[in-house]
């Protein structure tokens, strides 16, 4: 995994030192209240938040397609200590971003991250590091129809 690590901060680094003027950043956080969904699971009563920061720095131009280089953060945490909802996962990544539609985007990429779990962990391990390939797409849009 040692190299995987390598090679993801040689990518980011390459990438802030040639950026070429772009600079993308999101954020993202969100709180989620259970009152009382099922009675008598580990969910019931729980408040969760999560979120992810991330920034990037595009380093290359291909027709249409963008090379960005990235460095993220995602975290939840909640008030019942379930293992799984309280971690923090640092990520270094490359992605290549392509325009669908007016308000669309595919996003092909590799990151390496290291989870951390800090509460409610009582057997296994607590961290780990491995690398992460996807494909996503997103997109929005406005009903008024306004840019």
């Amino acid at each position: 995994m040692k190299k995987y690590f390598v090679i993801a901060v040689s990518l980011l680094a390459a990438g802030f030192a040639s950026a070429q003027t772009a600079y993308p950043g999101s954020n993202w956080s969100t709180v989620t209240v259970n009152p009382s969904p099922v009675r008598g699971t580990l969910e019931d009563d729980n408040i969760l938040l999560q979120g992810r920061y991330e920034q990037g720095a595009i380093v290359a131009r291909y027709g249409d397609w963008k090379v960005n280089t990235y460095g993220a953060v995602s975290y939840s945490y909640d008030k019942n200590g379930l293992a799984y909802n309280n971690k923090i996962a640092p990520a270094l990544g490359v992605k290549f971003q392509r325009p669908m539609t007016d308000n669309g985007q595919l996003e092909l990429g590799l990151a390496v991250v290291h989870q951390n779990t800090f509460r409610g962990v009582t057997s296994g391990p607590k961290s780990g590091t491995g690398a992460s390939l996807f494909a996503q797409y997103w997109f929005g849009w406005d009903l008024a129809g306004r840019k």
